[in-house]
């Protein structure tokens, strides 16, 4: 199967006007982690998961929408796909959100996050992606 090239700083700019929803912007979790070499590794890895699954959704949805008729089993790969980097991108919300915890760091803002919902925590990753890679862009 032929993986569709997206571009995340596209539909980020797309999306630019939804980016208040988000709970706290790449900005602050970067300063939350700075002098603290674990938490920046997890926040990297983090932001790398939310980006990957932000791009296994927009290739879901362009291949859905494409004109070209839908093949099943090429659906239900790109369908496994993002359901595998959804699964990874929530353990890696969890596991930052915990070893900020631990560190007595402020994590107030995930409170607004059910980390039980899958669909609350989809909705930060993507809103989490373009609002990471926007920042990364006008720097």
């Amino acid at each position: 199967m032929e993986k569709i090239p997206m571009d995340i700083e596209q539909v980020a700019l797309k999306n630019e006007d939804h980016l208040g929803k988000l709970p706290v912007s790449p900005d602050y979790l970067e300063k939350l982690s700075e002098g603290d070499e674990d938490l920046q590794e997890l926040l990297e890895e983090m932001t790398d998961k939310c980006k990957d699954y932000a791009i296994s959704v927009m290739n879901l949805d362009s291949y859905l929408a494409s004109e070209e008729g839908i093949d099943p089993e090429e659906r239900q790969e790109l369908d496994n796909s993002r359901t595998r980097s959804h699964n990874a991108t929530i353990d890696s919300v969890k596991i930052f959100i915990r070893n900020l915890r631990i560190k007595s760091k402020d994590t107030s803002w995930a409170q607004s996050i059910d980390l039980n919902n899958r669909s609350q925590v989809g909705r930060f990753a993507l809103l989490y992606a373009f609002a990471d890679t926007l920042q990364k862009v006008q720097k």
